[in-house]
């Protein structure tokens, strides 16, 4: 059997916090193998690089895997008011797409700003999902 997962992604209060723990709901015939994946094929580096620096103080014993291409786009950190936010968010949606072009963007926010935002990117004729 072969088990694949991410225990960092975990989401749920008590959730399994080892390979360990997990390997010991499973009948025992022979040892486990556990291997690190170290590659990343699918998250550009630029994410990876911010989410290497929230996992340094959130699991400072875990490596990030090493992304294999990148986007050409750097995250941003933009401050605004909240009555700014549903248009900063819109047009920084629309630099993301000149600048990208082809591919997928996403918008995570929180429920609160989840109709206000699908609103003003679908008016707009962006066709971006909202999570």
């Amino acid at each position: 059997m072969t088990i694949v997962g991410d225990l960092g992604q975990a989401s749920r209060p008590g959730a399994i916090g080892s390979w360990d723990d997990a390997l010991a709901h499973l009948p025992v015939r022979r040892g486990p193998r556990t291997a690190h994946l170290s590659v990343n094929y699918r998250t550009p580096a630029e994410i990876m690089d911010v989410a290497a620096r929230v996992l340094a103080v959130t699991d400072p014993g875990s490596d990030p895997p090493r992304s294999v291409r990148r986007a050409g786009v750097a995250p941003r950190f933009v401050r605004c008011t909240p009555a700014e936010l549903v248009d900063r968010v819109v047009a920084d949606v629309d630099d993301v797409r000149r600048a990208v072009g082809e591919g997928t963007v996403a918008v995570i926010a929180p429920e609160p700003l989840r109709g206000p935002l699908q609103a003003a990117l679908g008016v707009a004729g962006r066709g971006v999902d909202v999570l």
